[in-house]
């Protein structure tokens, strides 16, 4: 699998037209590695990016992982031949993200289970984290509770009432 990072698109002509963002970012995609469409088994958008540093010029910046026809042997053809192009800073292999968050195998003594202290943003995410990792979190006061259940249910977004009450479980 490659990476080709720092693909920019313009976001002026795609204010008209925002469907088109996705061929746009392929056809940069293709421009980038000189290779053709039917070349490419499969592809995904990694990172989405704006640079909006200047007024008039917002970039977008792609970065895609990509399989080439022909799998690593392809994929280190390609790199060899577009060594030495300023391009090629931006494009390497990748290895797909295999990371999972390990799973507690047993609970942990009360006076060793973690604390998340704060309702924002991080600390919802770091909660439900925990939750997800199969640790029972500890709550350092009602407040915090208190806090947590006006975060939540104050979001524009609604959070479904399955997730909520995991998260309360997982904090009692």
């Amino acid at each position: 699998m490659l990476e080709v990072s720092n693909i920019k698109v313009h976001v002026a002509p795609l204010r008209k037209h925002p469907a088109k963002e996705s061929k746009v970012g392929f056809d940069a995609l293709l421009r980038t590695l000189r290779v053709s469409a039917d070349e490419i088994t499969s592809y995904e958008l990694h990172k989405r990016s704006i640079d909006a540093r200047k007024r008039n010029d917002i970039v977008l910046i792609l970065t895609y992982h990509v399989n080439l026809k022909g799998g690593s042997a392809a994929e280190q053809k390609l790199l060899s031949k577009i060594q030495g192009r300023p391009a090629a800073k931006h494009i390497k292999l990748a290895e797909p993200n295999t990371f999972a968050l390990p799973k507690a195998t047993q609970p942990a003594p009360s006076e060793n289970r973690p604390v998340v202290v704060g309702a924002g943003c991080a600390g919802l995410f770091c909660a439900l984290t925990l939750a997800k990792a199969g640790l029972n979190l500890r709550a350092t006061s009602n407040l915090v509770l208190v806090v947590l259940v006006h975060s939540l249910t104050a979001s524009s977004t609604r959070v479904p009432k399955v997730l909520l009450t995991a998260l309360f479980l997982r904090l009692l």
